[in-house]
């Protein structure tokens, strides 16, 4: 079987980093025929590797991973190929291409997969329900009640929405919470 690239990616330090990983791992027989190693491509035979990450709403932003995958090590299947921190990290949907070229063969390798930041909207949701609770003496407080559970029923419905392969509704979702947040200001 050839390489089959995998890519993992994690939001650090309350969402002001992305962690983007191969998680192709190291290539066997039995368990990983896909994995990196002979008979497919070695790390250090790679002649160029790339990572396009296109934030919500955002324009593409390309990084050369190619020093990092010829020196990798693949610890537990996977190494880190780039510490994203030099951007505003908002919520939505994010889209992450990785491309590996082997010149020897004239084979490129992708994959591209999705991902879904709730980072903020979170934020959001979890104050208000911590603000419920000075709410709850105020007049208002069934008002704010029902924000709340607006925000966090349709912050779910975004999550399942995006689960589902329905970026478009997902996206329209979480914009719904993110006018709850701004109204109640508890904006993250």
């Amino acid at each position: 079987m050839a390489l089959e690239l995998k890519l993992s990616l994690c939001f650090k330090e309350k969402c002001s980093k992305l962690q983007i990983s191969d998680a192709t791992g190291v290539y066997n027989v039995t368990t990983n025929p896909t994995g990196w190693g002979a008979p497919n491509l070695t790390l250090a035979n790679v002649d160029s590797a790339s990572v396009v990450l296109t934030p919500p709403g955002g324009s593409a932003i390309t990084y050369n991973v190619t020093a990092v995958v010829q020196g990798a090590t693949i610890v537990n299947g996977t190494f880190l190929l780039k510490l994203v921190d030099n951007i505003t990290l908002n919520d939505g949907i994010y889209t992450l291409t990785y491309t590996v070229i082997d010149n020897n063969t004239n084979t490129q390798y992708t994959v591209t997969v999705k991902s879904f930041s709730t980072c903020k909207a979170d934020c959001c949701v979890e104050k208000m329900k911590a603000k419920f609770k000075e709410e709850l003496c105020g007049c208002n407080w069934e008002n704010f009640w029902d924000y709340y559970k607006k925000a966090e029923a349709l912050l779910y419905a975004a999550k399942s929405a995006f689960a589902c392969g329905k970026d478009a509704q997902a996206t329209d979702l979480l914009t719904q919470v993110n006018k709850i947040c701004s109204i109640q200001k508890c904006c993250c």
